[in-house]
């Protein structure tokens, strides 16, 4: 199987993605460099990340985002034969990158170096809590656009500080202010939904801007959504369309999302 990236370059392709391959088309989640499962990220956010001039390959609503850290694979979609290398991508991707000066906040422009230096160098924070107030971080709302990823930078955000406050030497209270990351949604889904319709809680919103792309992965699927709420986890959809309802989980989760409990409409 011979792939290529979007500006020719030859890539080589992995075993696992071969072993999965079929007809010369592998699984549409499995990037085929790092053979790893990527999530599903919109054309939007994909348009805004690469030039103008690969516009034009852009033929489908939605690509897939390599998590691998050590993979030069960016972007991907198997299908369109589509893919994207880091040094292919006009903006600097966090999960890429090693250096201290990797984004970190897309939204508010938030990098690795100016929290390390809030911590080491004013020496004004020792929480996620504290970071937020004095950079943002993490408090963006149009991350599914401005992230590469097209998600919160929540979801490293709290790692990353953790490690630099243990390299700074501090023990205590590491998990100070992680509440918002860590939700154990033990809650319950608060009201039966109607025949047709389903609730769910969806573990790992943070921010409007992760709302947006749940609503968008399920309309674009065929389906009617009453209501996101990504404070509290709750995601109300009022028709499946041409969706099938046990296939609604997966629509979910290819977004790199988690679906902890749902309750579907009874007679």
């Amino acid at each position: 199987m011979e792939l290529k990236s979007i500006t020719g370059r030859p890539l080589k392709v992995s075993t696992k993605y071969l072993e999965l391959s079929r007809d010369d088309v592998g699984p549409k989640d499995v990037c085929p460099i790092s053979g790893s499962r990527g999530h599903r990220v919109m054309k939007v956010t994909v348009s805004n990340h690469v030039d103008s001039k690969f516009w034009y390959y852009l033929k489908s609503d939605w690509f897939w985002f390599c998590n691998d850290p050590k993979c030069p694979v960016v972007y991907y979609n198997n299908e369109l034969a589509v893919y994207f290398l880091k040094d292919e991508v006009k903006t600097k991707v966090f999960q890429k990158e090693s250096l201290e000066d990797r984004p970190v906040c897309y939204c508010l422009s938030v990098t690795e170096a100016m929290i390390r230096e809030e911590i080491m160098v004013k020496k004004c924070c020792d929480s996620l809590e504290d970071i937020q107030k004095f950079t943002k971080a993490g408090t963006g709302r149009w991350c599914p656009i401005t992230n590469p990823s097209g998600k919160c930078c929540k979801e490293y955000l709290g790692e990353l500080i953790e490690n630099i406050l243990k390299e700074w030497g501090v023990e205590e209270n590491l998990r100070s202010g992680l509440e918002d990351l860590e939700r154990s949604f033990r809650l319950e889904i608060p009201s039966k939904p109607s025949k047709g319709e389903a609730i769910m809680l969806v573990e790992g919103m943070s921010c409007e801007g992760c709302a947006v792309a749940v609503r968008a992965a399920l309309e674009n699927s065929g389906a009617l959504v009453k209501s996101v709420d990504w404070r509290s986890g709750l995601v109300h959809v009022s028709s499946f369309g041409d969706l099938k309802p046990e296939d609604i989980k997966d629509v979910i989760e290819t977004i790199g999302y988690r679906v902890s409990k749902i309750v579907f409409g009874g007679g």
